[in-house]
């Protein structure tokens, strides 16, 4: 897997000029939401958040969310929210004492949030699985499902399975 990681990292343009291609190209639409506000102070931190996740996005799904997207901004959210709750007090107190779980609302949110990505996750991989083709990897997921079936060529994908 780690192999595989590397190599397909690499087709996508890691270490390679591609990726610059991709910053550049994201560096374009940060520029015009900056321009955006005309010189008056705004909070810039959900905007770059957006702008390295669409690049990250860009490689794993072959797409980039606008910032104002619905479901990007709910998944930025999540994200944020879990590794803020990670460093707290009480999920450091799971960590030790699982069997207190039930005392720390924070753990359940972060179960909850991390139910909620994987839910995403699932959805966008049986969409790739539905528009897979095997001659056009347009992505990092396209090319993982791609190599699942290379390994384990006898299994035939349902897309409730995944």
């Amino acid at each position: 897997m780690r192999r595989f990681s590397l190599t397909t990292l690499r087709d996508y343009g890691m270490g390679k000029r591609t990726i610059e291609d991709r910053i550049v190209e994201e560096c374009g639409f940060l520029i015009k939401i900056f321009e955006s506000y005309e010189g008056k102070p705004f909070e810039n931190t959900a905007i770059m958040n957006g702008a390295v996740s669409n690049i990250i996005v860009s490689i794993l799904l072959g797409k980039r969310f606008e910032y104002d997207d619905s479901t990007f901004i709910r998944l930025l959210r999540l994200v944020n929210e879990n590794a803020r709750l990670f460093g707290s007090p009480s999920v450091q107190l799971y960590n030790m004492f699982p069997a207190l779980g039930f005392l720390f609302g924070a753990c359940k949110t972060v179960m909850n949030n991390r139910d909620e990505l994987y839910a995403f996750i699932q959805a966008t991989f049986i969409e790739s699985l539905k528009e897979l083709d095997a001659n056009d990897q347009r992505n990092l997921i396209d090319s993982f499902l791609i190599r699942q079936q290379e390994v384990t060529p006898s299994v035939k994908y349902a897309t409730h399975e995944l």
